[in-house]
């Protein structure tokens, strides 16, 4: 029997599904990804399987076909389905891992905090969503720590590292079209892609369990992180505008950034955007 690890990743479609995907076959890692409506990249190193993961009997199949030693799922949606795809397919995923002894790596995500705290959150900080999305990933770890023990589960940050991925395409649109404001009083501590594909893998392939934060070092605003990503853009800074938060927008966390002092503890201290895109994109 062969000792490679084999990797399967949900969501292999989304921007850090991608480099998950990248990285594990360069680490030597066999790789299984899955998608539902975008057609996978020709140059991502993955055995692909279509799964439509708010299905059951669908992710089951999926599993029971790969026998994976690791998963890690990185599926999520913010808008349609949005329980079914954060709160209901992690305990699915989470049950078939711990029935079969798989490796379970659960990405989640900031929001599951409300933002009033007035410094940044630790993993045994009580947690209190604002929005759909953040109750949903909230629940979700919940069931997935109920149904496999042993799953870490990440929470993370905005995600940034591709001139192409949305936080940069959100940038050239704020420069080019003039129709995006960037608030000055909502904090995130947004992580490269790269580092975050990585520290993942590094998670996955160790013993850890339970909650962790993994994201960058640095506490930024959203106008202080679109003026780094335009700069590394070589796109004109000055064009970029802030505002504060409407409140007629519905409620908004104001400061979810994250303590990474338990991810360090475990070798993982990754830099914020202003060092990380210091000499641009490579």
């Amino acid at each position: 029997m062969s000792n490679t690890p084999r990797l399967l990743v949900f969501g292999g479609t989304g921007f850090l599904g991608g480099r998950l995907c990248s990285q594990a076959a360069e680490a030597g890692w066999a790789v299984d990804a899955t998608y539902l409506s975008s057609t996978p990249p020709s140059g991502l190193p993955a055995t692909w399987h279509r799964c439509d993961i708010v299905e059951t009997v669908a992710v089951d199949a999926v599993i029971d076909k790969v026998q994976p030693t690791h998963i890690i799922n990185a599926a999520y949606h913010q808008r349609e389905h949005v329980a079914r795809v954060c709160a209901d397919a992690p305990e699915t995923i989470a049950l078939q891992a711990a029935h079969s002894g798989i490796r379970l790596v659960q990405l989640s995500t900031d929001l599951v905090y409300d933002g009033t705290l007035g410094r940044r959150y630790r993993e045994d900080d009580p947690v209190s969503p604002l929005g759909a999305y953040g109750n949903a990933k909230a629940e979700g770890e919940v069931r997935v720590r109920s149904a496999d023990p042993s799953a870490a589960i990440i929470r993370t940050s905005l995600i940034y590292g591709d001139p192409a991925a949305p936080q940069e395409q959100l940038v050239h649109r704020a420069v080019h079209d003039g129709d995006i404001a960037f608030f000055t009083d909502e904090y995130r501590t947004a992580v490269h892609v790269d580092d975050l594909a990585r520290a993942t893998l590094d998670i996955a392939r160790s013993t850890f369990s339970g909650l962790v934060h993994v994201a960058g070092t640095e506490r930024q605003n959203r106008l202080e992180f679109a003026s780094v990503l335009a700069s590394a853009l070589r796109l004109d800074v000055e064009r970029l505008v802030g505002r504060t938060q409407d409140p007629e927008l519905g409620p908004r966390a104001s400061d979810v950034s994250l303590d990474t002092t338990l991810s360090a503890s475990l070798g993982i201290t990754l830099p914020g955007p202003t060092e990380r895109l210091a000499n641009g994109y490579s």
